[in-house]
């Protein structure tokens, strides 16, 4: 999921803006609009075509302040998440490939400004990853265990190396954020509630060049970063018919392990009774069970696509999960 990085207000002054009241807006009165327009779309998550409704005009708003403020840093990377979380609610695989593709032009300018950006990087990998998928996806072998073929596969190499080198250094920061080591990363804690007279500073004090803020490193994001690694790995054996089944297991089987502990340390969430619940919820120790039995079954569907038998230790492992 793509890092949210300030809270929107909970209240539109504006309402929905046509094209007639953006024209007349202040770049600081779209971006307040656009928030309102992002909650909206928080509100409906569950229902994607309607949250994607309010997203989008969420997205053109952020456009149409890039217009009059281009240099804002905070503005471009918003407006690249927004990109990337348009993509997770489109089916089209052409329209979804531009969304990405915007994803991360403008999130190259947020690291260009801002190379220790962890939102803007994780941001960044997810769509690279996305993008991979993407093709492997439409040249229709990627998942057969023939691999993509040889004009596309580079594409997907490269696109899994990126996101897996800014994975890497994602969790590294992330790590030395839950130790207490980092000094001039961005903030572990998520932001308090801004008081009208804090807002007011922040739009005085405004940096173009830096992010302020940030989302909260925690246990849980640290998971997500470590799981979205594996899935490169995962991919791979998908997509990639000369990747050794094997090749990567070291690493992949040590952040299984890390996010396995990780999860341990997550205190359960208190069970809900007597609520329709629209999705499931959220189970860190579930997750990684799921990542690592994916893993072990692309291992598998690899190790039988190049040598055309089955290898009994993956077979138990399947077995067992």
């Amino acid at each position: 999921m793509a890092k949210k990085m300030r809270k929107p207000p909970t209240v539109s002054s504006l309402g929905a803006a046509s094209a007639g009241t953006a024209a007349a807006l202040s770049s600081e009165d779209m971006i307040s609009e656009a928030n309102a327009q992002e909650e909206q779309g928080d509100r409906y998550a569950s229902d994607p075509v309607k949250s994607k409704r309010y997203y989008q005009r969420a997205l053109d708003l952020y456009l149409q302040a890039r217009t009059r403020t281009p240099a804002d840093v905070e503005l471009i990377y918003n407006t690249a998440r927004l990109f990337l979380v348009i993509a997770d609610r489109t089916l089209d695989a052409r329209e979804k490939l531009a969304l990405l593709n915007q994803c991360l032009q403008l999130s190259h300018e947020v690291l260009a400004a801002n190379p220790d950006s962890i939102d803007a990087q994780f941001n960044a990998a997810q769509a690279y990853i996305w993008r991979a998928e993407l093709v492997a996806d439409e040249d229709g072998e990627g998942t057969t265990g023939r691999g993509v073929n040889a004009a596309l596969a580079a594409q997907v190499r490269d696109d899994l190396m990126r996101a897996a080198d800014l994975l890497t250094r994602v969790a590294d920061a992330q790590r030395a954020v839950l130790r207490g080591e980092a000094t001039d990363l961005e903030p572990a804690a998520e932001p308090a509630p801004e008081s009208d007279a804090a807002t007011a500073d922040d739009d005085d004090d405004d940096d173009d060049d830096e992010i302020t803020q940030s989302s909260p490193i925690t246990p849980a994001a640290l998971i997500d970063t470590l799981l979205l690694h594996v899935e490169c790995y995962e991919l791979a054996l998908d997509a990639l018919a000369d990747t050794d089944p094997d090749a990567a297991l070291p690493h992949a089987t040590q952040l299984l392990a890390e996010a396995s502990t990780l999860a341990a340390s997550i205190p359960a969430e208190p069970a809900a009774h007597g609520v329709a619940l629209t999705t499931a919820p959220t189970d860190p120790a579930m997750a990684v069970l799921l990542a690592d039995a994916s893993y072990t079954r692309a291992r598998a569907d690899r190790f039988v696509a190049r040598t055309g038998t089955v290898r009994a230790d993956l077979h138990t492992a399947m077995r067992a999960t």
